[in-house]
């Protein structure tokens, strides 16, 4: 055998083994990978969306809580655009989750923004329930938000307690709202004020009572408030617990001016 056929043969081996490091080290680096690695790479990338969620979730929540309580000022808007389609879409969405009684709601662009019930029937010439929840307004009356007073307080209540939260959250540790006192600010005048209008109704021997706005919102509000309150300070010490978890984990965290880094791609 000749001195450059012993020469290729001992050279084989060593640039087979320089062809699986370089495949390892692709493989490590990501440019190619076991289909075993698969199942890792879903957990690390679901790690990295609860990790997303642990850190924001505060924006998240008032995002929505200002989506659900806004959009409803929409459909009286449309309203008054002409384009009744997606302002009654709007009317839509929304009644599963309200009763729209037009004497228990807001209007906007007419004569005034509240009708109670005794002037609502003067102007409409009924009352009845399922009439006042069908009535979306006219151009003198005006045309009612798509959410009645009540959940209009409540969820504009819990927006703004979200965003309470957000700024003193880290200047100092705000203690959940307790669930006696949640009771007595939150659920009791609400279902005193909204319980005894309802009775109201059921039972004939009783006389007909109508709350009034003011009450309505003052009510909503507190309830609101109350419930961002009770709830994200609670939600807040589970997400942190999630944070420490899967910084302590893998590594993720503070970057060197203090604020929280990404994970890693």
């Amino acid at each position: 055998m000749s001195y450059e056929a012993r020469r290729a043969d001992k050279a084989a081996p060593s640039l087979h083994a320089q062809r699986e490091r370089s495949q390892r080290k692709e493989g490590d680096t990501g440019g190619s990978f076991s289909p075993l690695d698969r199942p890792k790479r879903l957990v690390l990338t679901l790690q990295r969306l609860i990790y997303g969620l642990a850190r924001h979730w505060l924006a998240l929540a008032n995002s929505l809580a200002l989506l659900y309580v806004g959009m409803p000022f929409l459909a009286p808007l449309f309203m008054k655009l002409g384009w009744s389609s997606p302002a009654h879409l709007l009317y839509t969405v929304y009644s599963p989750f309200c009763h729209q009684l037009a004497f228990r709601s807001w209007f906007l662009f007419g004569q005034q923004v509240v009708y109670p019930r005794d002037e609502f029937a003067a102007l409409v010439g009924t009352a009845d329930w399922l009439e006042a929840r069908r009535f979306v307004g006219n151009e003198t009356m005006g045309y009612k938000v798509a959410l009645c007073q009540r959940d209009v307080a409540i969820y504009g209540a819990l927006f703004l307690g979200g965003l309470l939260f957000a700024l003193l959250r880290h200047r100092r540790r705000i203690a959940p709202l307790s669930l006696r006192l949640f009771f007595l600010i939150g659920i009791l005048p609400i279902a005193a004020d909204g319980g005894s209008q309802m009775l109201s109704y059921l039972l004939p021997f009783l006389p007909v009572r109508e709350s009034t706005w003011y009450l309505r919102v003052i009510t909503g509000a507190l309830f609101g408030l109350s419930l961002a309150w009770l709830a994200y300070p609670n939600f807040e010490e589970g997400m942190a617990d999630i944070r420490q978890t899967l910084e302590a984990r893998y590594g993720w965290g503070p970057g060197p001016s203090g604020s929280p880094s990404p994970p890693p791609p």
